[in-house]
């Protein structure tokens, strides 16, 4: 059901051209805040995107949204070394555990990705998965 209040390390993508790309939004002890992509590596992007229910992560880049100025930082030091089998970004940070740190992440350092789908994939958002909470 769709009614079911969002769990901790839950991810939404906002502000994209399309469903695949945009700000990376975590939900983290009720409210939904941005991640900061400053301290950050390719393997955290294609976990945020396969925990969305795509193949990988396209690209990644830092910058922030109008909207977004009054969201709290929730996740940093997003050095993930994932295997292609993990598929949730609690793998590598928690929400309790790695809070920003106001010195050295701003808003300018928001998280955005473009995610993408492999061929073998025929529906967006087909295998989405619900990952655990990361409190």
């Amino acid at each position: 059901s769709t009614n079911n209040p969002p769990y901790d390390g839950q991810l939404r993508l906002l502000y994209g051209t399309t469903s695949s790309n945009g700000l990376v939004q975590v939900y983290c002890s009720g409210q939904w805040g941005t991640v900061c992509g400053r301290y950050f590596t390719p393997d955290a992007a294609h976990l945020v995107c396969r925990q969305l229910g795509y193949t990988s992560a396209k690209s990644y880049s830092n910058g922030t949204f109008q909207g977004s100025y009054q969201t709290p930082i929730w996740l940093d030091n997003l050095y993930c070394s994932a295997s292609p089998t993990e598929v949730c970004l609690g793998s590598c940070v928690s929400c309790t555990g790695s809070r920003a740190s106001r010195s050295r992440c701003y808003h300018s350092y928001d998280l955005n990705v473009h995610c993408v789908y492999e061929a073998l994939h025929y529906e967006e958002g087909s295998n989405t998965t619900s990952c655990e909470s990361i409190e």
